[in-house]
């Protein structure tokens, strides 16, 4: 527990961004938040986080300490359940857990990822209702296309999947941040695998319903062999050429 305990006092500026849902910003040697979490004033709260020292404190309520005192402060969550939460945030594996032992990881890191996105969608009923209602696709192309819903949190699934650091950016999914790996993509978008000839999956579409922010994964991440949405009806004995990812699950 001691060593999980002194491990994990670097995760501060990810676990309060993460439940604060506020961003830091950088100023000097330390990093600035507005607002305070506790008293919600301004340009009061920062955090140090080198390689000597991981506190917090607030120059106008005194609020302070490591990021285990932050958690006590804002959770009711004793120790073992604060260094769990920690471990959910930001992937990291504790010595001292019976699940800290990485799973078998598959040889295609997309297709992971594909499955992820695609639970999450399962318990979107939002964007299920979007799909079913408003598209009128059926339950079962959308299984088959294995659509999915960002969430924020791929990053911690690929580590607990036993995927290193270098093999996490190398999927195109994940960027690093001073030093803290994070989702390229923000929570809430839709994400449409592509497939290739063979069943496997080998790049990704990304709809944004919002349409405040346009994005797409680069070619560079892209199975050179995939030139079109569903691939597998190449297998079929006649094919219909039709414009975007909806149109082509219209006709399944």
């Amino acid at each position: 527990m001691s060593n999980d305990f002194d491990n994990t006092k670097p995760y501060i500026l990810q676990v309060i961004e993460h439940q604060t849902g506020l961003k830091f910003k950088k100023i000097g040697n330390q990093y600035n938040l507005n607002p305070c979490p506790f008293c919600k004033h301004n340009d009061c709260f920062f955090v140090k986080s080198d390689n000597n020292d991981h506190f917090f404190k607030c120059q106008s309520c005194g609020e302070g300490g490591t990021v285990h005192d932050y958690i006590a402060k804002t959770t009711s969550l004793n120790l073992s359940e604060g260094l769990k939460l920690i471990s959910d945030i930001t992937g990291c594996q504790l010595q001292n857990t019976p699940n800290s032992t990485p799973k078998h990881k598959s040889n295609n890191i997309h297709e992971v990822i594909a499955k992820y996105y695609h639970q999450v969608f399962l318990q979107d009923a939002e964007k299920q209702k979007y799909q079913l209602q408003v598209r009128g696709h059926a339950t079962e192309t959308i299984k088959k296309q294995i659509i999915g819903v960002t969430d924020g949190r791929l990053h911690i699934h690929l580590k607990k999947e036993g995927y290193t650091e270098p093999e996490s950016l190398q999927s195109g999914f994940i960027s690093k941040e001073n030093g803290i790996l994070k989702d390229q993509y923000y929570p809430g978008v839709t994400v449409y695998p592509q497939i290739d000839i063979n069943g496997n999956v080998g790049h990704f579409r990304f709809r944004n319903e919002r349409k405040n922010k346009k994005f797409q994964l680069s070619n560079d991440y892209k199975n050179p062999e995939i030139n079109f949405y569903n691939m597998p009806a190449f297998k079929q004995d006649h094919i219909y050429v039709v414009e975007g990812e909806h149109d082509a699950m219209s006709l399944m």
